[in-house]
Order: structure tokens, then C-alpha cells, then sequence
């Protein structure tokens, strides 16, 4: 009888959470959210945050508030979220690097994805471009190669930190086409950007809607799209792969995540209040301005192509000997 009761005891305390979770979903969200970016200000997964964050304020009627907490790659404001209340009311918005790119790279990492974070949904997609300073003495990406081969370790690339997506991209170019450049870090994309229109910098794996209007006013040139095709809105602009490095691709993705041990309910109900948004007018434009593609996977999905793309940069990161070393 009394193993009979702690059962009873058990499942019915189970289905009360399961009742309260549920109740809490529904009644989500009744106070501010804040969404963490983990960069600085003005660079491509700021962008995003703040066209969701417009678009989630109007549809839930509650304040979503940016915190920009930008170094270490990622992982100062990565390591806040993980440590909030796992009520849905602490997101964070990345990119690639924090979730595939970094905890390969570095040394020590304060958390782990998988463990750490549930996944919500890919918030959207956007095309990397491989982008070169005015004066550069490279007309497309086969010239760019041969110049780096002549001039091996003198061309300098941009990134927002060791680790993220720019830079082991741009690691994994060098691999495939033989050659060595410079690797110089920044804190954000937006002071790469200022970087190579001072002439300081020569190239840089920049999103379309970040280099946009640099492009269009003359002041820097893009070669190519990093994309598997040729975009839609670019039909001119050739891919990596067509103009001197087959084989090249890199899909470049915004994705939202909670805290661990957020209730599934309001995980559900974060992804599905996202993907309506991929219907509104309004939220649209915001993604056109912004050259971005809608994304709106499940979180299931979301964390099948963790698993994958993790796989894909550690051995990368294992090939070129990026790793750092414990104490560096």
C-alpha cells in the first residue's frame, strides 16, 4: 500500500506540473522579456534582435528588452542567460559561433550547449559575403587566392572574436585553397566594417545585410556569396564556389535558445508566437531590409542541426590547430 501511494503521490505531482506549465504558457508572457545578444551594437545578430524584438513587443503586448553583453567571442552574455530563471523570461539570440563555433575553439567554455540551453527556433537565415576593402588588388575570389599564395601571411582578415563563425570560416577558405592570411579579431562586426573602409583590414565574411549599404555606396567590394546558390535578390553576384573555390559553402543562421529546464509549454508557445510572425507584413519587411530569410524550425530540428554543424567546425578547428591551449 504505501509503494502504492508514493506511485499516486508521484504521477500526481507530475501531472500537476504539467498543468501548471501549461497555465503558465498561456498566460505568457505578463511581464518584460529581455533578450540577450551576445555582440555589440549595430552588427548582424543585433539586427535581428531588434526586428523580433519590435515585432514580439507588438504581438504580446509585454516590452522585449535588448541587453547587448558583448566579449569573449559570445560568451559573456551567453554565460548570463544560462544562469537565469529558466521561466522564458531570459532568451538568447546568437548566431552560429556561439552554439557550433566556439565551444570547439576555446580552451575552457563555461557551459555546454547541449546541456546548457533549449534550443526554440531559428529566428532566420542570412547570406554570408566574402567582402574585400576598396583597393585591394583582387577582382574575385581566384585572384584573392592566387594574391594570398604570392603573398603568403600578408592579407589580413576580419572577425568579432577567435572562434566565431567569420573567423573559422574564413580558416576553412584558407585550408581548401592552400594559403595562410592573418587573422585580426574585433568585438563586433560593425568595427570590422569601420576597419576596412580606414584601409586597415582587406577582407571579411560579412552578411549581406550588414555590408549592404557599404556595397551599394561604393565604399566596399563583395566577390561572392559564401551561399551553396546564387541569391535571389543577387543573381549577379557569383557563389564561392563558381568563382575560384568549388566545394565552398557556409550557411550562416540566427538562432533563439532558453535556459535549460525551461518549461517545453512556453518553449512552444516562444516557437509558434515566431513562426506567425514569419505571416506579418510588417515583420517581413523588417527581414527584407535586412536581406534575411525566415527560419522557423521546431526546436527538435533546430537541435538536429546543432548536432550536425558542431560536428562539421570541430574537425575545422581540429585540422587547422585552433584550439587554444588551457592557460593561453
Amino acid at each position: 500500500m504505501r509503494a502504492s501511494f508514493l506511485l499516486s503521490r508521484i504521477a500526481a505531482l507530475a501531472l500537476a506540473a504539467v498543468v501548471g506549465s501549461a497555465s503558465a504558457a498561456q498566460d505568457y508572457p505578463n511581464h518584460p522579456v529581455t533578450l540577450v545578444v551576445p555582440y555589440l551594437p549595430g552588427g548582424a545578430t543585433d539586427q535581428v534582435a531588434r526586428a523580433l524584438s519590435q515585432a514580439l513587443t507588438d504581438k504580446w503586448k509585454q516590452p522585449v528588452v535588448i541587453v547587448n553583453r558583448p566579449g569573449a567571442s559570445g560568451i559573456i552574455g551567453s554565460s548570463e542567460v544560462i544562469r537565469a530563471k529558466p521561466d522564458g523570461y531570459t532568451l538568447l539570440l546568437s548566431d552560429n559561433s556561439t552554439f557550433v563555433t566556439v565551444p570547439h575553439m576555446l580552451a575552457t567554455v563555461p557551459f555546454n550547449v547541449q546541456r546548457d540551453f533549449t534550443p526554440v527556433t531559428i529566428v532566420a537565415r542570412q547570406a554570408a559575403v566574402l567582402t574585400v576593402r576598396n583597393g585591394f588588388p583582387a577582382a574575385n575570389v581566384k585572384e584573392l587566392i592566387e594574391y594570398a599564395r604570392a603573398h603568403p601571411g600578408a592579407v589580413t582578415f576580419g572577425s568579432f572574436g577567435n572562434g566565431t563563425w567569420a573567423h573559422v570560416a574564413m580558416e576553412e577558405m584558407s585550408r581548401l585553397a592552400n594559403i595562410e592570411m592573418l587573422h585580426v579579431p574585433f568585438r563586433g562586426g560593425a568595427q570590422v566594417l569601420t576597419e576596412m573602409m580606414a584601409g586597415r583590414v582587406d577582407i571579411f565574411f560579412a552578411t549581406m545585410g550588414a555590408v549592404a549599404p557599404y556595397s551599394e555606396s561604393g565604399k566596399l567590394k563583395v566577390l561572392a556569396t559564401a551561399t551553396a546558390d546564387r541569391l535571389p535578390s543577387q543573381p549577379g553576384l557569383p557563389t564561392m564556389s563558381e568563382d575560384g573555390l568549388p566545394g565552398y559553402s557556409l550557411s550562416l543562421w540566427f538562432g533563439l535558445v532558453a535556459p535549460a529546464q525551461t518549461p517545453p509549454a512556453i518553449v512552444d508557445r516562444i516557437r509558434k508566437d515566431i513562426a506567425e510572425l514569419n505571416t506579418d507584413p510588417a515583420f517581413q519587411k523588417a527581414l527584407e531590409r535586412l536581406s534575411l530569410e525566415r527560419g522557423g524550425e521546431t526546436p527538435q530540428e533546430f537541435a538536429k542541426m546543432l548536432n550536425e554543424e558542431s560536428e562539421r567546425w570541430r574537425r575545422v578547428i581540429e585540422e587547422r590547430g585552433l584550439k587554444e591551449q588551457a592557460g593561453n
